[in-house]
């Protein structure tokens, strides 16, 4: 913790009318900062909130909320930043009340909390709200920082109104969404509330199947736009949901508990999980807590059936929570299917009947049938646990959990033995159907590359483009393409240390038909104290290297190595580290480059020429609206995609890290080379102009055609000035890396530093 005492006696403070905050084009108030009120001797009077939303504080950007003081003094405020790993030189307005006190950033620590002490004492009253705003007047692209968050639950209305509710219905829905009710009428109310509010711009349809309900909720449910089943008789929840799948007519059923309340988006990121992978049979929400805390991030399953929700009881913002993955299993408090898979398996196995394991028996048979089920970490779903069925396992439908917990464990037992036992750590055991997908897309990887031999194979017009554009940029720096900006650094290494064998090594390395041309290149100028090893995944392609490198003789001057990052144990340290276009493959990032560091040389470099736009190579929101400008002006003969097989009218912003590792993470490669190296060459270029250029329709240009020519011209420009400008980021690196100890700057090409390009995401607006 750091106490900025220091801020009162360089910036001071000034009373503020609220009327006087300054006019924000983005006001959040759906966000609840990492934060907590201070009292006398620094005593906390509010609870700490946590939270790993960063909320970046532009000029146009203010958050509002309240916290609720437990004593009538408050002395400062404690809040949690993030700097992005670098010294910001704006200004923090911290409003509370009245009084408004501002702080110079610079003094803040990235990810640290800091008690900010008030030169006013303001005097409140114990558990009356104090408004609170935080702003920065100043930021800019350079200099700027975020505030961690989480996000506010929906209010839970403690008053029964049986007036009208006016939800989504569609005669043709894409999602039905079906809600089994017994009684608790006002959960039922809150629960229609938020669905009211929340995704309806999603074709859906609300399917309410009354359990023969005692209290209100028959009155409730007379003015609502919903489809209602009454049945005379409590028919369990099993049965329940079997009778609205029934009378469903979205392509999903989406079954969702009466005691919930969804949050913003909680739909449409299930359907973008459904509609990005067609082998998701089973998706899920993250379920939290009224009081904050999350319930479930996806269900485990043990091998002796017990279960146990990944996540429970800690704070939902996590990163460990905030990635949605494969799972055991997924709760029926939200629980997404395939229509046609739920008749496939025949809905709930009435063997479950009235409740229980139902929901986690669906998913095994999902599974079973060649589905995979998934946790979506960004619909956010509050769940009153308990309040339908109770919480005394002896009595009532909660009985039933030990009864048919024995049920599933006969019915799975052969699936179960694989499972882990109970007692193993969840972070272990969540990961267990994670890596068997992981090896699954592996082995995907490796038979698609299988006879693939022209890996890099670009359409003449990406020539056309980057001898016109690129060459006069980085011929500036000593090179005219990617072997001799290699080679450049290898040379300059080996003559340091001319007496020692310097060891090279290309991760990622495939066919090995580049660095088989370096080698090549560097024996022609003379070098030869080095050897290169070349490191991949694939078998298949390291044989068709060392072919190659027979075939030129040049088979002593290189090694090949077959392994994963994940179990690579290097033998040596390296002079100079590759990873040529071979980055935006890998998932585990954070290890592969503390791997590079521990094996670097002190003297040595990592050298990269890499993608680093958003992942899965798709446009970020301001460059998607600019390329689906141009394509507008694009006869249909330009629009056809060579990948795909396919004329695209529209230009589709495909994910294609879906199907494997293309751009799996590629928006992150950046942020974490700023983190853990040092620069000695950084330059950024292109985004725009990649649509235009690439293997999926730079074919449809013709280089020397003069029309072709303009139009990759005046898309070039717009291109360049966007990106100089700040308005989009590049999408494309070549730098070359040192250790972060040594104190190296960085030359770049006019003001396009890695700071000013990396693109951090904006949680606001980059869906």
């Amino acid at each position: 913790m750091k106490l900025l005492q220091h801020f009162k006696k360089t910036l001071g403070h000034k009373r503020l009318n609220k009327s006087i905050l300054p006019q924000f084009s983005t006001l959040i108030k759906d966000k609840m900062p990492a934060s907590a009120l201070l009292g006398k001797q620094r005593a906390f009077i509010t609870e700490t909130s946590y939270g790993n939303i960063p909320i970046t504080l532009t000029k146009e950007t203010c958050i509002h909320f309240r916290l609720f003081p437990n004593s009538d003094i408050i002395t400062g405020i404690r809040l949690r930043f993030g700097t992005y790993c670098r010294t910001n030189q704006c200004h923090i307005t911290v409003q509370i009340n009245n009084l408004t006190h501002r702080i110079n950033a610079s003094y803040l620590v990235d990810n640290e909390y800091v008690d900010i002490p008030l030169s006013t004492l303001q005097i409140c009253t114990p558990g009356q709200a104090v408004d609170i705003s935080i702003y920065s007047e100043d930021a800019t692209e350079e200099n700027v920082v975020a505030l961690w968050c989480s996000r506010i639950p929906p209010l839970f209305i403690e008053t029964l109104c049986l007036k009208s509710l006016v939800l989504p219905k569609a005669s043709v829905p894409r999602v039905s969404i079906v809600i089994p009710v017994f009684n608790k009428a006002l959960y039922t109310y809150n629960c229609l509330l938020t669905l009211q509010a929340c995704d309806t711009e999603i074709s859906q349809e609300i399917i309410i199947v009354n359990n023969a309900s005692t209290d209100k909720t028959a009155a409730l449910l007379t003015n609502g736009t919903f489809k209602i089943i009454n049945n005379s008789e409590n028919q369990g929840f099993v049965q329940a949901c079997r009778q609205g799948a029934e009378i469903a007519s979205g392509e999903f059923i989406l079954f969702l508990n009466n005691d919930t309340q969804v949050m913003p988006g909680w739909l449409s990121n299930m359907l973008k999980v459904m509609d990005n992978d067609p082998s998701v049979g089973i998706t899920g929400s993250k379920l939290i807590y009224p009081d904050g805390r999350l319930q479930e991030a996806g269900g485990i399953i043990f091998n002796d059936a017990s279960g146990w929700n990944y996540g429970r009881l800690q704070d939902p913002t996590f990163p460990q929570f905030n990635q949605s993955r494969a799972v055991d299993y997924c709760s029926g408090a939200s629980l997404m299917i395939r229509k046609s898979l739920w008749e496939q398996l025949g809905g709930f196995d009435m063997r479950y009947a009235p409740a229980y394991y139902e929901d986690t028996d669906l998913c095994f048979a999902a599974r079973q049938a060649g589905y995979k089920v998934f946790y979506c970490h960004d619909s956010e779903v509050i769940h009153h646990e308990g309040i339908t069925a109770g919480t005394d396992i002896n009595s009532g439908y909660k009985a039933f959990q030990a009864i048919n917990h024995e049920k599933f464990r006969d019915k799975w037992q052969a699936v179960l033995a694989t499972h882990y036992p109970p007692g193993t750590p969840p972070e272990q055991a969540i990961e267990r159907l994670t890596q068997l997908d992981y090896q699954s897309r592996i082995e995907k990887e490796i038979d698609n590359f299988k006879q693939l031999e022209n890996v890099h194979d670009l359409p003449d017009i990406a020539h056309y483009w980057s001898n016109k554009y690129l060459l006069p940029i980085v011929s500036q720096f000593g090179f005219a393409n990617g072997e001799e900006f290699y080679c450049l650094y290898i040379q300059r290494v080996c003559q340091t240390f001319p007496h020692d064998i310097c060891h090279l090594v290309s991760i990622g390395a495939g066919n090995c038909d580049f660095e088989v041309a370096i080698v090549k290149l560097l024996l022609k100028n003379g070098v030869e104290n080095f050897v290169l090893e070349c490191l991949d995944i694939n078998q298949y392609m390291l044989d068709r290297g060392l072919a190659l490198a027979q075939e030129k003789e040049l088979a002593l001057k290189m090694q090949f190595t077959c392994s994963d990052i994940n179990s690579w144990q290097p033998k040596q340290q390296y002079h100079i580290v590759i990873a040529n276009q071979s980055l935006h493959h890998f998932v585990e990032l954070e290890l592969l480059f503390d791997k590079i560091d521990n094996v670097l040389h002190p003297q040595g470099y990592f050298l990269t020429h890499d993608m680093i736009g958003r992942n899965g190579h798709q446009r970020w929101p301001e460059a998607l609206e600019m390329v689906n400008e141009l394509w507008a002006t694009l006869p249909e003969r330009y629009k056809y995609n060579h990948l795909l097989k396919r004329v695209e009218e529209e230009y589709e912003n495909w994910d294609c890290s879906t199907e494997g590792f293309e751009g799996i993470r590629a928006q992150d490669i950046l942020p974490l080379l700023v983190e853990k190296f040092r620069f000695d060459l950084f330059l950024a270029y292109a985004n725009v102009i990649d649509i235009f250029i690439d293997r999926c329709f730079g074919h449809n240009f013709d280089a020397n055609d003069p029309h072709d020519q303009a139009f990759i011209d005046k898309v070039h420009q717009i291109d360049q000035t966007a990106i100089e400008e700040g308005r989009i980021k590049p999408t494309h690196i070549t730098a070359a890396m040192t250790k972060k100890s040594l104190n190296t700057e960085a030359r770049v090409y006019k003001h396009l530093t890695p700071e000013f390009c990396i693109r951090w995401v904006d949680n606001l607006n980059d869906k």
